[in-house]
């Protein structure tokens, strides 16, 4: 095992990683007979990364993931496991635009956090004083 790595994830829910395997299963077709296809089941166990966002009221016990740069960062993740879950969702938007990555030392995570290359996920809160375009027409009731 060559050792762990610190996960950075820009979504502000989080994301759940597990690996996939595929299996090939049947199911019967009209007219009779069976077709074959595959299907990836999630297989080993579940790791769930921090996500950037934070609860609105937190109770003072509750300990949130350490965050840089708008990404929660998610340390002593398994390198082997992340390698390969990263091999299996190398499709899914998230990585291509580098919303979710790795680096090997938390140190160096929150570099690359803060550079901020990913730019706006999409999920971002809506700041009130920068409506856009669409909402900025709305009028409010006068009391």
């Amino acid at each position: 095992m060559p050792g762990t790595v610190t996960v950075a994830c820009k979504l502000p829910h989080g994301l759940v990683l597990q690996e996939q395997t595929m299996v090939k299963r049947s199911e019967p077709v009209m007219g009779g007979g069976y077709r074959e296809y595959e299907i990836a089941v999630r297989t080993g166990r579940a790791i769930t990364v921090a996500g950037s966002a934070r609860p609105v009221n937190p109770s003072e016990e509750v300990e949130f993931a350490p965050h840089a740069g708008g990404y929660g960062l998610t340390p002593g993740v398994d390198r082997d496991f992340f390698d390969r879950w990263l091999a299996q969702n190398r499709e899914l938007d998230a990585v291509k635009k580098g919303f979710i990555f790795a680096a090997s030392s938390d140190d160096r995570a929150r570099g690359m956090a803060r550079e901020g290359k990913a730019g706006l996920c999409g999920m971002e809160p809506v700041n009130p004083r920068d409506l856009p375009t669409e909402f900025r027409s709305i009028k409010t009731a006068e009391k």
